[in-house]
């Protein structure tokens, strides 16, 4: 990597969805944090999930937008 990267790995009860799983990240980072937007990854055991989170290094798009899209230009 070569530069300092902020990282947090949080293990949480249960299979958050994306919005609980940032809620979550961003609750453990705590108000001071500031790391602006976020890339979470989220790996779901038996009981409990894995949260990986960084500031984000690019632009991203959700698949949800990207759904959208293929809808709403015609494509499936």
């Amino acid at each position: 990597m070569g530069k300092n990267t902020r990282c947090l790995a949080l293990q949480v009860t249960g299979r958050p969805g994306a919005e609980e799983a940032e809620r979550l990240v961003r609750s453990a980072l705590g108000t001071d944090a500031d790391w602006g937007e976020l890339e979470i990854e989220v790996f779901p055991g038996r009981k409990d999930t894995l949260l990986l989170a960084h500031p984000a290094l690019g632009t991203y798009i959700s698949e949800d937008a990207v759904r959208f899209l293929a809808v709403r230009f015609g494509r499936k």
